[in-house]
C-alpha cells in the first residue's frame, strides 16, 4: 500500500511539473497574409507581412512560400527572375524592395 502511496505522489508532482512548464500554445487558426499587388508601399506590406509571420510562428522556408502565393498582378513577375538555388526567400525580398 505504501508503495502505491509513494507512486502516486510521485505522479502527482510530475503533473503539476507538466502543468507549470507549458510556455505557450499554438492556436489551431492562424492570421493571414494579404495579398501583394505593388499598390501599397513595400515598407508598409513588409512590415503586416512580418507581423504574420511572427503571429503564426513561421521559419524562413514557411515565409517563402506566404509570400510566393501573396505575390499578385505585376508584382508576381518578380518570381520569374530568381534562381533556383541558393536562400530563394532573401532573393525575393530583395526583389521585391527593388
Amino acid at each position: 500500500m505504501d508503495s502505491m502511496k509513494t507512486a502516486f505522489t510521485a505522479l502527482q508532482k510530475r503533473v503539476v511539473r507538466l502543468e507549470t512548464s507549458v510556455v505557450g500554445v499554438k492556436y489551431a487558426t492562424s492570421v493571414k497574409v494579404p495579398f501583394c499587388d505593388g499598390s501599397t508601399s513595400w515598407t508598409a506590406y513588409w512590415q503586416q507581412f512580418q507581423t504574420v509571420a511572427a503571429s503564426n510562428g513561421w521559419m524562413e522556408e514557411q515565409c517563402l512560400s506566404a509570400l510566393t502565393v501573396a505575390l499578385r498582378g505585376q508584382v508576381l513577375t518578380v518570381l520569374e527572375a530568381l534562381p533556383d538555388s541558393g536562400s530563394r526567400y532573401k532573393q525575393l525580398l530583395e526583389a521585391l524592395k527593388s
